[in-house]
């Protein structure tokens, strides 16, 4: 069995005034680092523990913390960290970059491992079109992934040519349930630039950033299922744990990650059974607005989260 290769990820949140903006029920800036702190304990939740530098910035950079080996230590201190920051000034993409790629190079395994940069952003920058020219030269090597912030996306179209620029995709929290309009997963592209994928998920390492990313919003009831069965794009079987909603008792399977999901049915909050097994993920298809959903095999009497209807089950893809 081939070892997986070293992650050393640099998680960088846009700080500049702009951010200050309140789309939803939170600023943007709130909204990226709750984003950021749900991603980090995902990646402890699944027992991967990469390298992790994690940067603030504005008109001057802020380094958070790292690059640092991932631990429940380290996520609290970027916590804390985290919260003591306040948005102002400009920020500037293109020092960003520059300051992200020194620091994902310089963690242990750098050159064996897998870089990626994750920068949660409004989109708005004076240097964005000089940036996406410079992307290749100054990200060589790394991947990396804008998750847009908020409903101010005039910067959208250049991050998605940025994001094909450095072998990476374009994410979105949306602009009101914060997961009705992601753009992208994190995948893995290579070379093959920024796709377009609403809730599809990508193959690469970062698949449970992704999970992370679909826990930011408010409670979203069968659509948080929907979004969280997604990320198992081509996955034959996934490691869950059973839960019942202590409400109508049904049972679904879910990723054992997963603690904070909702019954589809009624909405309560379901309870995590003590023994975890393996599951198998396959296609749904709504017989009344024909979208198509992953979704686990156990949790196949969902109802669409688009319309309501009953779902039905196809054959598992392997």
């Amino acid at each position: 069995m081939r070892k997986e290769a070293e992650l050393n990820l640099v998680i960088a949140i846009d700080s500049s005034y702009s951010m200050m903006a309140r789309d939803a029920e939170a600023s943007r800036f709130a909204l990226a680092v709750r984003c950021a702190n749900n991603v980090l304990q995902a990646l402890l939740l699944e027992g991967k523990h990469p390298f992790v530098s994690v940067l603030a910035y504005n008109d001057g950079l802020m380094e958070v913390a790292g690059p640092v080996r991932l631990s429940k230590e380290a996520a609290s201190a970027v916590r804390r960290s985290l919260s003591s920051v306040e948005p102002r000034g400009k920020a500037s993409l293109s020092s960003l970059l520059e300051e992200a790629a020194k620091l994902a190079s310089q963690a242990d395994g750098a050159k064996k491992g897998r870089c990626a940069i994750v920068l949660f952003t409004d989109g708005i920058y004076s240097d964005l079109n000089r940036v996406i020219e410079r992307a290749p030269k100054i990200l060589s090597g790394m991947q990396l992934f804008p998750v847009m912030v908020g409903s101010a996306l005039g910067g959208a179209p250049q991050m998605e040519r940025l994001a094909k620029a450095a072998c990476g995709v374009v994410l979105h929290t949306g602009t009101e349930s914060f997961t009705d309009e992601f753009l992208g997963t994190v995948g893995a592209c290579g070379g093959s630039g920024s796709r377009r994928r609403g809730l599809k998920a990508g193959d690469f390492v970062l698949d449970r950033i992704s999970t992370a990313l679909a826990r930011v919003g408010p409670s979203c009831g069968a659509d948080c299922l929907r979004i969280k069965a997604d990320l198992f794009d081509g996955s034959a079987q996934c490691d869950t744990a059973f839960v019942d909603c202590p409400v109508c008792g049904r049972g679904f399977g879910v990723p054992a990650a997963w603690l904070d999901a909702e019954c589809p049915s009624c909405l309560a909050p379901l309870a995590l059974h003590e023994d975890n097994e393996r599951i198998e993920v396959g296609e749904t298809l709504c017989p009344s607005c024909n979208n198509a959903f992953r979704i686990l095999a156990d949790a196949v009497r969902a109802p669409c989260p688009k319309c309501g209807a009953k779902l039905s089950f196809e054959e598992n893809e392997v």
